[in-house]
């Protein structure tokens, strides 16, 4: 148990120092200070209207988030990957 919790560990040391992570880290932290978008964004959760919703995916702050966010779901499927690999079990180490 004490090898696996290394193991975790130094993972997420190693993704700590991901230019992806870090990147997507400094995002959300301009995002939650960008009060013009977090505004669209709670209107566009109450009306769902469609000129809100292209004026939210135009916003370069946005996009450039939107992006990470996809770099940091392809570390997650790799992980997944190992995961299964290691435990030989379809559904990664979790018994569904």
């Amino acid at each position: 148990m004490e090898e696996l919790i290394e193991k975790v560990n130094i993972l997420k040391e190693e993704l700590d120092k991901d230019t992806n992570i870090i990147k997507i880290k400094n995002l959300n932290k301009l995002i939650k200070e960008d009060k013009e978008l977090l505004d669209l964004i709670s209107k566009y959760k109450i009306t769902r209207s469609e000129e809100i919703k292209s004026k939210i995916v135009s916003n370069e702050l946005y996009l450039e988030y939107k992006h990470y966010e996809n770099e940091v779901n392809f570390i997650i499927l790799k992980i997944r990957s190992e995961l299964k690999n290691i435990t030989n079990k379809e559904n990664g180490c979790v018994k569904r």
